[in-house]
């Protein structure tokens, strides 16, 4: 029975130990060589979606799919960025929003139920 609870503390201190390591890395900003993009500025839209999906691909198993099509470039020089923040970048810099699928990350427009909520008039009966 000793041995026993022995064991669950080494466990758990290892565990909580190892945690720690990665909540630290994560702070730190040390991040997997292999998810880190650079892209100029002038690259297209189109172009910096291709890269972005065949990195995802690799280390998450996830096509990014871009339901908009430009041939402007970017406007954002991107070095050495984790991919999903290179995405978020340059899908917050269009306006638009992605939608993550089993499979896939979908790029769209951003719904804009908002608006339609915002400007269409509101009744209410007041007879019952």
């Amino acid at each position: 029975m000793k041995f026993i609870s022995t064991l669950i503390i080494v466990i758990v201190f290892v565990f909580s130990v190892n945690a720690q390591d990665q909540v630290g890395k994560k702070l730190a900003g040390e991040h997997n060589p292999l998810e880190l993009v650079s892209m100029s500025q002038y690259v297209s839209y189109n172009e910096a979606i291709k890269m972005l999906s065949s990195v995802s691909e690799i280390l998450a198993g996830k096509t990014i799919v871009s339901m908009v099509s430009s041939l402007s470039p970017i406007g954002i020089e991107i070095t050495r960025m984790p991919y999903m923040d290179a995405l978020n970048l340059i899908v917050n810099s269009r306006n638009l929003m992605y939608e993550e699928k089993v499979g896939s990350i979908i790029i769209k427009e951003k719904d804009n139920i908002e608006e339609e909520k915002t400007n269409e008039d509101v009744y209410a009966d007041i007879s019952a």
